[in-house]
C-alpha cells in the first residue's frame, strides 16, 4: 500500500479509482480522509464538464444521408462439422500445463536428426538422399573423421600476465594471501622408527589373549573342514537323495 502513489497490491484502487479496504485502514491510522483520495472522475466538477456542452440527438437511420460507397455485408456463415466449441481460443501465453508454457510447432522449420538439414525429417532422410542421387547431386556424408581439423586446435595457454592470482594488489591476490594467512602451519612428521625403546620395554608387559572354549571349538571345526576337503578332492560329489 502506497498512499503517495495511490497504489495497492490488490489493484482494486488502480482499477476502480476508489480506495480499497487496505487504503481505508491506512487512512484511519494516518488520520486522512479517504474521500480525498478518490479519483477526480467521480467528482461533480468532472460530471459538469462532461455534460457542459449541448448534446445533439441523432435522427432516425432512415433519414441518414446515403453515400455512394460499397455495401458492407456480414460474412457468409458456414456450418462447421462436429460439435461447436464453447471455450475461447487461448493465446500462447495462456497455454500453461503443469506450470510449463506449452507452445505449438507452427512456423517451426523441420530438421533431420541424422544430417541436420531442413525440409525433411528422420523418416524421409533416405528418400531425400535417393532424390538427390537421381538429380545428379553428390551427397556428402558429414559423419567422417577428418584429421586436418586438429591442425587448427591449439592448446589452452593462459597468459601469466593476465592471471589475477599472480598480480600483486589485485582482489584475487589479496583474497588468496588472506586465506593462506588464516590457515594453520603445516607440521612435517618424520618417519616412525622401526622399534623404539619404549615398545621394546613394554612388549613383555602386554597380556596374551585369553583362549576360550568358543575359540577352541572354532579351531577344531576349521581343521576338520580342511581335512574333509582334502580327502574328498579326488572323488566326485554324490547326488543327494
Amino acid at each position: 500500500m502506497d498512499l503517495c502513489l495511490h497504489t495497492c497490491d490488490c489493484r482494486r484502487w488502480q482499477l476502480s479509482g476508489v480506495p480499497c479496504g487496505h487504503c481505508i485502514a491506512c487512512c484511519r491510522e494516518e488520520r486522512i480522509d479517504p474521500e480525498t483520495l478518490v479519483h477526480d472522475c467521480y467528482t461533480v466538477q468532472t460530471y459538469l464538464k462532461a455534460y457542459g456542452y449541448t448534446l445533439v440527438p441523432l435522427a432516425d437511420p432512415k433519414e441518414w444521408e446515403k453515400q455512394n460507397g460499397y455495401k458492407v455485408y456480414p460474412p457468409v456463415f458456414t456450418k462447421q462439422l462436429g460439435r461447436p466449441k464453447k471455450n475461447r481460443k487461448k493465446t500462447p501465453e495462456e497455454k500453461i500445463k503443469n506450470g510449463v508454457r506449452v507452445l505449438n510447432k507452427k512456423g517451426v522449420t523441420m530438421h533431420c536428426s541424422i544430417c541436420g538439414r531442413a525440409d525433411h525429417n528422420r523418416n524421409g532422410h533416405y528418400r531425400w538422399q535417393e532424390a538427390l542421387i537421381e538429380e545428379g547431386v553428390e551427397v556428402v556424408d558429414e559423419n567422417y573423421d577428418d584429421p586436418t581439423f586438429l591442425q587448427n586446435i591449439f592448446p589452452n595457454q593462459p597468459d601469466p600476465l593476465l592471471d589475477p592470482i599472480d598480480t600483486p594488489f589485485s582482489m584475487v591476490y589479496n583474497m588468496t594471501q588472506r586465506e593462506l594467512a588464516r590457515r594453520d602451519p603445516q607440521r612435517v612428521h618424520g618417519p616412525l622408527p622401526e622399534q623404539s625403546a619404549f615398545v621394546a620395554a613394554a612388549g613383555a608387559a602386554i597380556p596374551q589373549p585369553r583362549v576360550t572354549s568358543e575359540m577352541n571349538i572354532g579351531r577344531h571345526t576349521r581343521a576338520t573342514t580342511v581335512a574333509d576337503r582334502g580327502e574328498g578332492s579326488g572323488r566326485g560329489r554324490g547326488r543327494k537323495r
